[in-house]
């Protein structure tokens, strides 16, 4: 995906909730060692809070909201 939509982006901000399989070792268990390593180095993680108070967690949601369309527009 990273090849295809953004091939020109040297770096990726990626927004993810702290599930036990989101992390840049799913990539190596999907991908040779050397496809695994180039696209681990082009993203850069940000994990949401495991636990947020309810006014945090609505907050969050319109942010990513407001995002989907910025990201839908890119491509």
């Amino acid at each position: 995906m990273l090849d295809v939509h953004y091939p020109d982006a040297p770096k990726i901000k990626l927004i993810m909730d702290n599930l036990n399989t989101h992390s840049i070792a799913s990539l190596y268990q999907a991908f040779d060692p050397e496809t695994a390593l180039r696209l681990a180095k082009r993203l850069e993680i940000h994990y949401t809070p495991k636990r947020g108070s309810n006014p945090v967690t609505k907050a969050k949601g319109v942010w990513i909201g407001n995002l989907r369309p910025m990201m839908l527009a890119l491509n």
